[in-house]
């Protein structure tokens, strides 16, 4: 059938532990939080002014703004915030994400290809332009690479982007001058500070980096990830520095971090809680088939999450890769746990901090405030591992209340998609999203959100995708009022 312009409106989306389970970190019961007013160990505290009036006389106070413990870091990191741009805007001519940066000077990244650059003349919504240019200092004879007209925007740096990296880069020397990490692999544990025992591990190599399991640290269970090359390193330090954020306001739902140092063999090594618990996918396939009531015991764990999404959300958290490998469960507890940030995102002090990274486009308008992202990959995941499994796809909670939840997600995204927007930005990205869940590509056909999982064959990115866009479906308080109460607070009239 005939396609239409994207000009053209469209006017049709107590608790026996199992240990060694999984990757990831748990808090132990005893562990403490940080005491403020031990060495070592004291909480920053940085003074806002504010005003009150108190009769007729206008007066100053302080209120105190509290920052990580310097423990895990062995500095304040919040003194590199101000490395962060805010300019999210694409530039002329970018460099991609694929790009190393190997050092900056004066805060300017030095790219491993400084004369690979990518126009963004005709970029519309989601997606780049086609032209590749050279700037002036190109060696002649240079040969531009090739772009698709599919290319995402998101396959690209701006500036926001490379002054995360450049915060990065600025925490990796500070790191190089605190004291090493330290391994000790026989005899009896020393239970020193960034000394880990590595007698009993597990080696689980993962690319340019590897994770030890079963480690012990000052007596605790712990996981020890290590990045080897410099691109990895500015990668993990972020996610170190969200994990410590996220701590600091919600200990409860995530790993206690240990600590973060460099090694004797130059690896960044990252030293964090091992979750004692099991994943949630674990759970699915291991533990609900064997519950005696099925439909309550996953009703608990669906709503766990969301209230568990709620609280962390309220302080600027999205962790953006919500599968079910990545969040643990524990039954008897009610206690919920969030693992891996590597593709995470948290405000701080009005700072945007994540990890740049494939299929997340920092320059949308829902960048780091998305509250719907987290539930609809965690939601799709929780779908597919269900639908696969014969036994798990008779649970009466699956069949009705989880279907309802996934169709009432498809009518808003099909109604949303077709309104009006007054962003040019928005418009074309709404415009895209709508073609790609159609059965043959043009808004005149069936739209389906299984279609686009089709075309993707993978239901993961296409929920990354998805995440352009806020759905009000999706977020955690309606998913958690329909399930309690069995109605939407956003329903099919969006």
């Amino acid at each position: 059938m005939a396609s239409m312009s994207e000009n053209d409106s469209i006017k049709t989306k107590k608790n026996p532990r199992k240990k060694n389970v999984g990757k990831g970190l748990k808090r132990s019961r005893g562990c403490k939080v940080f005491d403020g007013n031990q060495t070592g160990n004291q909480t920053v505290t940085k003074k806002k002014r504010t005003s009150v009036k108190l009769s007729g006389t206008k007066m100053r106070q302080t209120r105190g703004i509290q920052h990580p413990s310097k423990k895990a870091f062995g500095f304040d990191v919040s003194d590199s915030l101000h490395l962060i741009s805010d300019d999210t805007t694409l530039p002329p001519a970018v460099h991609s994400l694929m790009d190393t940066i190997k050092t900056f000077d004066d805060s300017k990244p030095i790219y491993k290809h400084p004369f690979c650059l990518y126009s963004t003349t005709g970029t519309k919504g989601m997606y780049m332009g086609t032209q590749t240019v050279s700037n002036d200092e190109s060696p002649h004879g240079v040969t531009p690479m090739a772009v698709s007209q599919t290319t995402l925007v998101s396959d690209f740096h701006n500036t926001h982007t490379e002054s995360l990296l450049c915060m990065a880069d600025e925490l990796l020397s500070k790191l190089r001058m605190e004291p090493s990490a330290n391994y000790q692999n026989n005899g009896i544990e020393i239970s020193e500070f960034k000394t880990v025992y590595t007698g009993n591990s597990t080696t689980s190599p993962g690319g340019q980096s590897s994770v030890l399991t079963n480690c012990k640290h000052m007596g605790a269970n712990v996981i020890v990830k290590r990045a080897i090359s410099k691109k990895d390193q500015l990668r993990t330090v972020l996610e170190a520095v969200v994990h410590l954020y996220v701590e600091h306001k919600h200990p409860e739902f995530v790993p206690k971090l240990h600590f973060i140092a460099f090694d004797s063999d130059n690896n960044l090594v990252v030293c964090s809680e091992q979750v004692e618990c099991t994943s949630i996918h674990h759970y699915i396939m291991k533990t609900l088939p064997r519950e005696q009531d099925q439909s309550a015991a996953l009703k608990s764990m669906l709503i766990g999450v969301c209230t568990a999404l709620e609280t962390v959300q309220r302080s600027g958290f999205t962790h953006r890769d919500l599968h079910t490998s990545n969040i643990f469960w524990d039954p008897k507890t009610k206690r919920v746990t969030f693992i891996d940030f590597d593709w995470s995102c948290i405000v701080v002090s009005g700072k945007k901090i994540s990890i740049p990274r494939f299929l997340y486009d920092t320059t949308r308008k829902s960048y780091g405030c998305n509250k719907s992202v987290d539930l609809c990959i965690f939601m799709r995941n929780v779908v597919t591992t269900i639908a696969n499994q014969a036994a798990l796809r008779k649970i009466n909670l699956f069949g009705n209340e989880v279907k309802k939840i996934m169709v009432n997600y498809q009518a808003e995204c099909k109604q949303m998609l077709c309104r009006d927007f007054d962003n040019d930005q928005e418009k074309h990205a709404a415009f895209q999203l709508y073609r790609s869940c159609t059965e043959d590509g043009t808004i005149y056909s069936e739209y389906k959100h299984r279609f686009g999982i089709q075309r993707l064959t993978d239901s993961i990115e296409f929920e990354y995708r998805q995440g352009y866009f806020e759905w009000k479906s999706m977020t955690p308080s309606n998913v958690k009022f329909f399930l309690v109460t069995g109605k939407f607070l956003q329903g099919c009239n969006f």
